[in-house]
């Protein structure tokens, strides 16, 4: 674990990170958090990540790779909180897609940073005490 705390890296910086042609910046972003051994996962990422795969190969070479990661299970305490999360949020105005309220919601039963690139979580995180790292600038930088 690093001192910075646990990371759990959303799909969408994964993507930028796991493409030869992705965002620079995200990309030594995830490469050091795995580096420093604060990533963690959980099945909704892993699950995103893996339908992805283009071909058998790259889906057994992802799985893998991702199942060296900290797993953060989602259990129904987790869930009930992202079904809460979601109904709160809907009734102030905001709309967020369920399998960002339930990374939200295992982030913070695990006490970790999300790190994304993905508008929703920083959406969340200004309504809750979820911890965020954006690397939304990066995408939109150049």
């Amino acid at each position: 674990m690093t001192t910075e705390g646990a990371v759990l890296v959303d799909t969408s910086a994964w993507i930028e990170a796991l493409r030869p042609s992705g965002n620079r910046a995200i990309r030594e972003r995830v490469a050091a958090v795995i580096a420093a051994g604060g990533a963690v996962t959980t099945q909704i990422v892993i699950m995103e990540i893996l339908i992805g795969a283009r071909t058998e190969e790259q889906y057994r070479r992802l799985q893998e790779d991702l199942s060296a990661l900290r797993l953060v299970p989602i259990d129904a305490a987790t869930w009930r909180h992202a079904m809460r999360s979601g109904f709160e949020l809907r009734r102030s105005g905001l709309s967020i897609p369920p399998t960002d309220l339930l990374i939200a919601a295992v982030a913070l039963a695990d006490d970790a940073t999300v790190l994304h690139a993905d508008r929703h979580f920083d959406l969340i995180a200004s309504r809750s005490p979820l911890k965020v790292e954006s690397m939304l600038a990066n995408l939109t930088s150049g």
